[in-house]
């Protein structure tokens, strides 16, 4: 069974985004390929942690062939942007999210404790997507699953690793801006 066969619902229609003009972030820099191919790599290059949530900064290199868009489609987007390179993370504690998901047409005003995945920057070219994947909460001690493929350029599904709990330790570790 594949990891992208059970696509959830996105938590809200509430976007986070990290706080970055009161918080300087800790950063874990550490380049895990996700995928290597003769064609292709996919790699989480560093992670940016904030008080209640991550930056992902994630690439996508090609040889031969056009990048896709955008690797998280935007909160109010009712589908995937293109179908693609999809993306998706499970903390330790069962919590998943991709960007398969649907959007649950019911907004709030507050955060859930549910685990979603938000775009941010990017940068693309003919070859390269340079993309700022947001997710928040912050994970749970554990492992943090980071799941890609790209079915329609023969990716299959390839996972790297991330400690949860030492992301959620460097969180701690974010320097806020006094009052």
């Amino acid at each position: 069974m594949s990891f992208f066969d059970e696509p959830g619902v996105r938590a809200s229609g509430f976007m986070w985004a990290p706080p970055v003009d009161r918080v300087v972030p800790a950063v874990w820099p550490v380049t895990d390929v996700v995928f290597r191919g003769p064609r292709t790599l996919i790699a989480v290059e560093s992670v940016r942690c904030w008080p209640d949530g991550l930056s992902l900064a994630v690439t996508v290199l090609t040889r031969d062939r056009e990048p896709p868009e955008s690797l998280v489609p935007h909160p109010r987007d009712p589908a995937p942007v293109t179908p693609g390179l999809d993306l998706g993370l499970r903390y330790a504690d069962g919590r998943k999210a991709t960007t398969l998901d649907r959007l649950n047409p019911v907004r709030t005003r507050a955060f859930t404790d549910d685990l979603a995945l938000y775009p941010s920057a990017a940068t693309r070219g003919p070859r390269h997507l340079r993309q700022t994947v947001d997710v928040r909460p912050l994970p749970p001690a554990g492992p943090v699953l980071f799941v890609v493929r790209w079915p329609a350029n023969g990716l299959p599904e390839s996972s790297a690793t991330l400690p949860g709990d030492q992301l959620h330790a460097l969180a701690q570790r974010a320097v806020e801006l006094g009052d």
